[in-house]
């Protein structure tokens, strides 16, 4: 853990009130640890493929069950009870963002195939397309629309509808050059944009 500890960790999510997962670079190894010391709880060595490139970059809590997304096709089912292993869903394309969508569903982003409905025991439900399908980041915001950073710009869909508008940030023909790090609602409900070409505010409609 301490060779870990001291590479590139993608990002860091709450599992619950006591635990926090976290994914390391350059091992592929993905630790549950204890939100107050830090202490590793349980560790997962690499995921689906178990091949050198086999990094996890993103991860989301649906249920009773931890799902993560990398470099490797395929999304790895973790169950959060400790007498259970994990599992591999395959995708056959990289999984750039998930995010939780109704009860036993969640949104998978692609590297190349748009957005995957999917059901908690592997199922695709209905792809869905955008403008783009080169997702970066994700977010349903707290009126259920969902916020997507694309390679071609913004879009949002409401909720049940399944149609995208673009939302321009940057003057047109340059959306085609942001990078979406992050999406996130603050407490006033505007939506956060983290970029390549810098921080944005969306106020929702």
């Amino acid at each position: 853990l301490t060779r870990d500890y001291q590479t590139w960790c993608h990002t860091a999510l709450r599992v619950d009130g006591q635990r926090i997962w976290l994914p390391f670079v350059h091992t592929g190894n993905t630790y549950i640890v204890d939100a107050r010391t830090g202490d590793p709880l349980r560790v997962f060595p690499k995921s689906c493929e178990r091949n050198a490139k086999d990094i996890v970059t993103n991860a989301a809590v649906v249920g009773d069950h931890l799902f993560t997304g990398g470099w490797t096709p395929g999304i790895q089912r973790i169950p959060l009870r400790e007498d259970q292993r994990p599992e591999c869903i395959p995708i056959e394309d990289e999984v750039t963002a998930i995010i939780p969508w109704r009860e036993h569903q969640f949104l998978a982003g692609t590297k190349l195939h748009g957005i995957l409905h999917m059901t908690t025991d592997g199922n695709i439900m209905q792809p869905s397309s955008l403008v783009n399908d080169r997702i970066r980041c994700m977010l349903k915001d707290r009126a259920g629309n969902l916020w997507v950073g694309t390679a071609e710009g913004l879009s949002v869909d409401a909720p049940g509808v399944w149609r995208s508008t673009a939302v321009p940030l940057v003057a047109e023909g340059g959306a085609g050059d942001l990078v979406f790090h992050r999406l996130q609602q603050g407490v006033d409900g505007t939506i956060r944009i983290a970029t390549s070409a810098g921080f944005f505010l969306v106020q929702p409609r």
